[in-house]
């Protein structure tokens, strides 16, 4: 029997210490195949690994679809966001471009890692996502 987390339903709190959502995991074993379940497989190592390197504490994830993103706190107190791209060819172009922007009209890349798909952002609040907005013309 599966012990369910009881604040957000996770059938895997017990092995990950933040929990995947089973649609999130489904969507990017979909899409990623072998690459989503070597993910998956290291997910919890990663994340410890994040922590140390970057001197803070992951939280639990943002609602998910492809990309894994989620709130962070910082040693020093400032608040950050953890987001792991699996396809190498999307985290290099969102990498290039927030590079580009230098933090001008769009989220601080504070540092990032592109060999294990991962950015350190700026938390921006209230932090709504694009896919809040029902207007295609305003999302762009």
């Amino acid at each position: 029997m599966v012990e369910m987390d009881k604040v957000n339903n996770c059938k895997r709190r017990k092995t990950m210490r933040i929990c995947l959502p089973e649609k999130y995991i489904n969507t990017i074993k979909g899409v990623h195949g072998d690459k989503a379940a070597e993910f998956l497989q290291n997910f919890n190592q990663l994340i410890a690994e994040c922590e140390k390197r970057y001197n803070m504490y992951v939280q639990d994830a943002f609602d998910l679809s492809y990309n894994f993103v989620a709130p962070a706190i910082k040693k020093d107190g400032q608040e950050a966001v953890l987001k792991i791209v699996l396809s190498d060819h999307e985290l290099q172009a969102e990498l290039d471009a927030l590079l580009h922007m230098k933090g001008k009209g769009a989220v601080q890349v504070i540092d990032y890692e592109v060999e294990k798909g991962i950015m350190i952002l700026e938390r921006l609040q209230p932090g709504h996502t694009l896919a809040v907005l029902e207007d295609d013309k305003e999302a762009t």
